[in-house]
């Protein structure tokens, strides 16, 4: 019943400032001929929208807006912002072909990336499948209109994977991880609708997740180059409804969600909820997310964080970090109880493990890295650790320590060349079969961003 007053509680929130949307004009304004015009910068450079951390501003491709000989023209010239009424019509540069201004109060946008890239994980050495070539891509659709305080929005993040070919190897032990490396052809990533007005936001649908914040540019639509806290804990997306209250400094987030990337496999939903602060160079922010479980009866994992996020930007340097405390494992005995095929996804890290009924395992992580964006090279460091509570069990005990470097360098003006490599501490592995894998791996390729 509680949650049913929260789902209550978000609709409402976006109707409180409610009022009747002006009338639209009943024709478009005609532009005078050969008029200069003022080039606005984008409010988040392009390269971000690779970063996995959410995004609420509106769609704003690069526009050029032509500037007339009035009040309005003399205030955009000046570097104001002139009343809506007075506005001019936007137009689009040349070469922005994906992007396009329909009228002054709607705006259609696609733009994405084509990978191609060469992949060495020796981290999965035992399963045949960790030397590949592959290609994949990302679509990003979005429409915008704008209906006088109302933006309603739709926007969608879609990945085109190459998926391995239909000769895995097989037995017993390397089946119960075979769902790991299912790569759907078309996946769907983000899709949601959205409303804004004023300083709130009201989001439904898939969403990256607005737990935390990770501040880094991703090259793989497998996501796995990313801290262990972002891979095996936090996640990157939830399905659900999103509210979002930003006035002036300080960001709410509160958000019910299925507490998995898909459709529920469970009745019962989670809860994210977020505070943040940002001033001139720093923002941070505090995390909960408290759900009961992952999937149901037998099947059931523990799904709760809490979390503290920060980050720190001057110029080309961004200096990112984000600290877990974290409660997963399984409610029952899974491997006594259940049939251990019907898992989905399973733990290369020892995260499935059963300590006592209705007993949750605890651990604590954080990672810390530093990115500089030049006008040509992009570079990230970052290095995190994962302390789980000791439990007497090597595989799971150990604690896990990872450090990534990435690196992009623009050949031209959508042309990257990129290189990622991954290192993680030797660990004991939970089976025999998996022998002694070495532990780093290495992506490196082109993308054609647009």
């Amino acid at each position: 019943m509680h949650r049913r007053r929260a789902l209550f509680v978000l609709l409402a929130l976006a109707a409180l400032a409610a009022e009747p949307a002006p009338a639209p004009d009943a024709k478009p304004r005609e532009l005078p001929a050969d008029l200069p015009a003022v080039e606005l910068p984008r409010p988040e450079p392009a390269r971000d929208s690779f970063v996995q951390t959410i995004r609420w501003q509106p769609v704003s491709p690069l526009v050029k807006r032509p500037v007339p000989e009035s009040s309005a023209g003399r205030i955009l010239q000046a570097g104001g912002v002139a009343p809506p009424d007075e506005q001019p019509l936007v137009e689009l540069p040349p070469g922005q072909l994906l992007n396009y201004a329909i009228d002054d109060s709607t705006i259609i946008q696609l733009d994405g990336v084509v990978r191609g890239y060469y992949r060495n994980d020796q981290r999965i050495e035992w399963t045949g499948l960790e030397d590949t070539f592959g290609a994949e891509a990302i679509l990003r659709p979005a429409l915008q209109v704008t209906e006088g305080p109302w933006t309603i929005s739709a926007e969608a993040e879609f990945f085109i994977n190459q998926p391995y070919g239909s000769s895995i190897l097989s037995d017993p032990i390397r089946d119960l991880y075979k769902a790991n490396f299912n790569y759907p052809v078309f996946q769907i990533f983000q899709l949601y609708a959205q409303v804004q007005r004023g300083d709130s936001t009201l989001r439904i649908g898939r969403s990256r997740t607005p737990f935390g914040s990770y501040d880094a540019p991703m090259f793989s639509n497998g996501l796995f180059d990313a801290p262990f806290l972002r891979t095996e804990a936090v996640g990157f997306a939830e399905t659900g409804i999103f509210y979002h209250w930003q006035p002036g400094r300080w960001s709410f987030d509160l958000a019910m969600v299925n507490g998995e990337i898909e459709l529920d496999t469970n009745s019962s939903k989670a809860v994210i909820a977020r505070i943040g602060r940002e001033r001139d160079a720093w923002r941070y922010g505090i995390s909960a997310k408290f759900h009961d479980g992952i999937s149901s009866e037998q099947q059931k994992r523990y799904n709760n964080h809490v979390g503290f996020d920060a980050a720190w930007q001057r110029g080309p340097w961004t200096v990112y970090g984000e600290a877990l405390l974290d409660a997963y494992g399984f409610y029952r005995d899974f491997n006594n109880q259940g049939n251990p095929m019907g898992l989905g996804n399973r733990s290369l890290y020892g995260r499935d493990f059963y300590r006592g009924v209705r007993a949750p395992i605890y651990g604590v992580g954080w990672h810390a890295g530093v990115v500089r964006r030049g006008e040509r090279l992009l570079l990230d460091l970052n290095f995190g650790s994962y302390y789980p509570e000791p439990l007497g069990v090597p595989f799971h005990d150990e604690p896990i320590h990872r450090g990534l470097i990435k690196a992009a360098y623009t050949v031209s003006r959508n042309l990257q060349y990129f290189t990622v490599a991954i290192v993680e501490n030797q660990r004991t592995q939970e089976q025999a079969a998996f022998r002694n894998p070495k532990p780093f791996a290495i992506i490196t390729g082109f993308q054609l961003v647009y």
